[in-house]
């Protein structure tokens, strides 16, 4: 009797456990389509992916709503951005209906013939509504610069 029970209870840990895999692929995959969103100033896909209660805090303190992410997108629609947008060492963190990213997002923007980079950390909350995974909010803070290295002697 024990061993189909343990049989089940493994079979139900193996379906949640690929579940969750699943929905975090799933997010992961919307965060890189909202980033693209950002550099191609795409209304559609900004819409669709942000939750109309999300808010984003910068690291000078500034918030921005829904409506003012997509005013600013509808200005700059079917002018794509010079700015490069990408991930590094996000990590997730899963529950049933939330799903918390964290990293470092890279901008990048070619100025006078030389890519310049702007790198901060960022905490992303997805959560899952009746049309699909949507962002609820978004936080920004500086990566501070390397220190300089100790000054060699001269002489």
């Amino acid at each position: 009797m024990k061993t189909p029970l343990l049989t089940i209870l493994f079979i139900f840990i193996a379906l949640a456990s690929h579940a969750q895999l699943s929905a975090e692929q799933e997010v992961r995959s919307l965060e890189h389509k909202w980033l693209q969103a950002y550099e191609q100033n795409d209304t559609l896909a900004m819409h669709q992916l942000v939750a109309e209660t999300f808010a984003i805090r910068y690291p000078n303190g500034h918030s921005e709503t829904k409506k003012e992410l997509m005013a600013l997108v509808r200005r700059h629609a079917g002018k794509p951005s010079s700015h490069r947008f990408y991930t590094e060492g996000t990590t997730a963190t899963v529950y049933p209906a939330t799903i918390i990213l964290r990293g470092i997002v890279v901008s990048e923007v070619e100025q006078g013939g030389k890519r310049q980079q702007h790198r901060q950390y960022y905490t992303d909350t997805w959560v899952k509504t009746d049309t699909g995974w949507q962002v609820v909010a978004s936080h920004l803070s500086d990566v501070p610069s390397p220190a300089p290295g100790p000054q060699q002697p001269k002489g």
